[in-house]
């Protein structure tokens, strides 16, 4: 008798084998897929879902009473811009017009003179690629210093040293008499600084020396 039960059990444990494995068979798979949910990322945004469009190209804006730069358009030699009527104008230069600033972005040289922030000088061009700095004069220092950045950089000065002051004129600075009859100018141009000595009069010698 004891026997006997043990091979019942023993049916009734392979016939719920054999109904559990004909189940999992029979169920299409689909039905234990999990979905795929929303992941977040470290700053706990949302990650899933379609792509964002992307932004269409060319978006100008609606013509105005007077023209508009478009300067997404800038380039180094040229500007473009919407007119009220709804066409364009290109201006082209074959002198640089633009620098790319430190954030990489193009923006307008503009070399006029403004009051610097820097020891030792006095005026500084407000914005391009380089720096040019100018002293109101060299009883101190040098008169001028060109810079490109902070490791790239020249300065130099006349040999004798004068007290008169400078005077800037827009993107000139002007000094005059450092000599009898000796003035000395620097125009700091799109892409160069200019540098001129004057002559009012004969003044007896012959060479300017710099340092």
């Amino acid at each position: 008798m004891h026997r006997i039960l043990k091979h019942k059990e023993f049916k009734a444990f392979v016939s719920v084998i054999l109904v559990f494995v004909f189940l999992t068979t029979s169920v299409p798979s689909q039905a234990f897929a999990l979905p795929i949910l929303p992941s977040e990322n470290s700053h706990g945004f949302v990650t899933a879902g379609p792509p964002e469009k992307a932004k269409p190209k060319n978006v100008f804006p609606k013509p105005g009473k007077e023209k508009i730069e478009l300067k997404s358009k800038r380039t180094a030699y040229s500007r473009e811009f919407l007119n009220p009527d709804g066409t364009f104008t290109m201006e082209v230069t074959s002198r640089p017009m633009n620098f790319k600033n430190k954030r990489g972005q193009w923006e307008a040289i503009d070399n006029q003179l403004t009051p610097a922030n820097q020891p030792g000088y006095d005026y500084i061009n407000k914005a391009n690629a380089f720096e040019v700095f100018f002293a109101r004069n060299n009883q101190s220092g040098d008169l001028m210093r060109f810079s490109l950045d902070k490791d790239r950089w020249l300065s130099f000065s006349p040999a004798d040293k004068f007290t008169i002051a400078g005077v800037p004129n827009n993107s000139k600075m002007e000094y005059k008499n450092i000599k009898p009859g000796i003035d000395l100018e620097y125009t700091v141009d799109y892409d160069r600084v200019k540098e001129e000595i004057v002559l009012q009069k004969y003044p007896g010698i012959n060479s300017l020396y710099l340092r």
